[in-house]
């Protein structure tokens, strides 16, 4: 329910995500790639069943590329964003997540949803950049 709400509130909020057939894109990439490099570099991890990394994708994604919101408070809550899972990986627990969740937190998820969002943010730029071109 938390990861499903979560889903709405970014759907709601940011312009980049309201186009049904690039969201679906951009969560299908992101499930493929997250899981991707959490069977190589999260080996034991064995079984994840969150949505959490997707979720940081898309709101990286979305953050990075929402020009409703002024440039400052963009890079803050990218910085935010950043700050928490850089916290998450040194192994700063937010039990009261855990507890909510009744189960451990695959954090790995959310930093690889976070690099998989950047990437998708430096391939919308490249896009952009050749759809300019003409080419």
């Amino acid at each position: 329910m938390l990861n499903a709400a979560f889903l709405a509130l970014l759907l709601s909020l940011f312009k980049p995500l309201m186009k049904v057939r690039k969201t679906v894109f951009l969560t299908l990439g992101a499930m493929l790639s997250i899981s991707t490099l959490m069977w190589f570099f999260s080996p034991e991890i064995v079984w994840y069943v969150g949505l959490s990394g997707c979720l940081y994708s898309l709101l990286f994604y979305a953050i990075a590329l929402d020009r409703r919101y002024p440039l400052n408070f963009r890079l803050f809550a990218l910085v935010v964003i950043t700050i928490k899972i850089l916290m998450e990986q040194m192994q700063i627990e937010f039990v009261m997540v855990s507890d909510f969740i009744s189960g451990p937190v695959a954090v790995d998820s959310h930093l690889y949803g976070a690099l998989v969002g950047a990437a998708f943010v430096v391939i919308s730029h490249l896009l952009s950049k050749f759809k300019d071109l003409n080419i």
